[in-house]
């Protein structure tokens, strides 16, 4: 096919719009596999060897590109969830810890949580508590070592 090169670039620019659509580095790097296999087909209408170089340099672009794009592309400071931020920090008991009863609740400035002990042990209102766990809205805690 004389003009087998086109539909490379058609395709390799088709593809390269809809990564622009739906970020991720997997649609776009096939368009750029294209637009090498239309390079390739502008030198030799062979099929065989058009689809052979787009499969290698499909492989190639993966495995070199894409980690590369993903490094200075992607952010780094991804941040924790408010659940996840809470994991260490140091709170103040406002209702007593009871695993017994299943009561007890801690304040976070303005936030209140179910909590319990990670030892079992009662723990009084108005203690210092490390948060070590959380599962769902209940904080596993324990006792503030001085």
């Amino acid at each position: 096919m004389e003009y087998s090169w086109i539909y490379w670039f058609v395709a390799g620019f088709i593809l390269l719009i809809i990564e622009i659509i739906t970020p991720g580095f997997v649609i776009g790097l096939i368009g750029a596999a294209c637009f090498i296999g239309g390079i390739v087909a502008i030198f030799t209408p062979n099929i065989i060897i058009q689809l052979a170089v787009f499969g290698v340099s499909l492989v190639l672009v993966f495995i070199y590109v894409r980690p590369i794009f993903l490094k200075y592309f992607t952010k780094k400071d991804q941040k924790k969830s408010t659940v996840d931020a809470l994991i260490g920090k140091i709170c103040i008991v406002d209702t007593e810890i009871d695993n017994v009863k299943g009561n007890g609740y801690i304040k976070d400035g303005a936030d209140y949580w179910k909590a319990k002990s990670s030892d079992g042990s009662l723990i009084p209102k108005g203690s210092l508590v490390v948060i070590e766990n959380m599962e769902g809205i209940t904080a596993t805690v324990s006792l503030k070592k001085d």
